[in-house]
């Protein structure tokens, strides 16, 4: 289950990416990007963190 979790938030954050670098090619703001990067990563983070907090339980 936890293995699952994981793969779930790398394959969040690969698409998230993918969105990106599409926004990226359209014109968007690289500042508009930076943002977007630092929320997608947190969420990726968080649901990381929720992961391995089961694992220690």
């Amino acid at each position: 289950m936890d293995l699952i979790k994981a793969k779930l938030a790398v394959e969040s954050l690969q698409s998230n990416l993918k969105d990106v670098a599409l926004e990226l090619s359209h014109g968007r703001s690289p500042t508009e990007l930076s943002v977007l990067l630092s929320d997608y990563i947190n969420l990726a983070l968080e649901e990381l963190g929720s992961a391995s907090i089961s694992i220690e339980r």
